[in-house]
């Protein structure tokens, strides 16, 4: 082998492991996309499921069967936590969609955005009903109330004592 074919035969050497080391990056940028996806993909069945629960919740407080007052104590307060739980995942996951929008490694095709997209709309879906879930129980509780007969107040020191033990 002559030295110009040598060089040759360097140069081609030193291409295929080029090309090697960006098939390894290649394969772990894959295995990333998938990974990613498919975390998603895991968060968003357990959102919907979550939904599909409280769905059922609601819908059987808006019926009637729920003869007794709910705890709100106790139920209204996790709402809540949730719902400030999901606000902040919302954003969370909107900063990781943006990420993902301006890596240039992703393409469309990755479906990594849409991905991200269709958290979002679950994020979105299941804080509304929790939202919605909550006004019900206070709805529900508030029409089971025992009745009482209203007292007429005139005196205003009267109402200020009222409102002072509110």
């Amino acid at each position: 082998m002559n030295s110009a074919n040598h060089h040759h035969l360097a140069d081609a050497l030193f291409a295929a492991e080029l090309m090697g080391v960006g098939a390894v990056r290649t394969l772990d940028l894959l295995r990333d996309i998938d990974g990613t996806i498919e975390a998603i993909s895991h968060h968003c069945r357990l959102l919907n499921a979550a939904a599909t629960a409280f769905l059922g919740v609601k819908e059987s407080i808006a019926s009637g069967e729920a003869s007794k007052l709910i705890p709100e104590e106790n139920v209204v307060p996790v709402l809540e936590k949730l719902q400030d739980s999901l606000v902040k995942s919302y954003a969370e996951s909107k900063a990781k969609m943006q990420c993902a929008i301006n890596d240039t490694r992703l393409s469309d095709e990755d479906g990594v955005v849409d991905a991200y997209a269709n958290l979002l709309k679950e994020l979105t879906s299941l804080n509304a009903l929790t939202e919605d879930l909550r006004w019900s129980i206070l709805e529900s509780n508030a029409d089971k109330e025992i009745a009482h007969t209203p007292e007429v107040m005139s005196d205003p020191a009267e109402i200020d004592t009222f409102l002072d033990d509110l």
